[in-house]
């Protein structure tokens, strides 16, 4: 059975208004911005996989969609158009699991401290 992905993102979203407004407060773009982006994608991408750990049902796709959304909805970069905005969390999305994966292992959630429920 497929997973309800906007209910998954509405819940996520929820967890993450702090974050969001903390990205939203700074003044204009600079690097300390680019290190909060990083940290929400790494955020967002735990967030996920403990959400599809819990449900168990969860494909990559599905993971990635999820993850996509939320990071679309949480970081607002100015004067880039949001549908450009998803295009580059598509690909930031695969850039860090590829690289998570292949440099830190399929484990690497574990070696940063969240334990997923078996």
């Amino acid at each position: 059975m497929p997973i309800d992905v906007k209910a998954l993102v509405a819940s996520l979203k929820t967890q993450l208004e702090v974050t969001k407004q903390k990205i939203a407060d700074n003044d204009g773009w600079d690097m300390g911005d680019v290190v909060d982006v990083f940290q929400a994608l790494v955020l967002v991408m735990s967030m996920v996989e403990l959400q599809a750990s819990q449900l168990g049902t969860m494909t990559s796709d599905e993971k990635k969609a999820v993850a996509v959304e939320t990071l679309n909805w949480l970081v607002d970069v100015p004067l880039v158009p949001e549908w450009l905005e998803a295009k580059f969390f598509n690909v930031a999305v695969d850039l860090l699991v590829i690289g998570l994966n292949k440099w830190v292992g399929q484990d690497w959630l574990a070696k940063v401290g969240i334990d997923l429920p078996t």
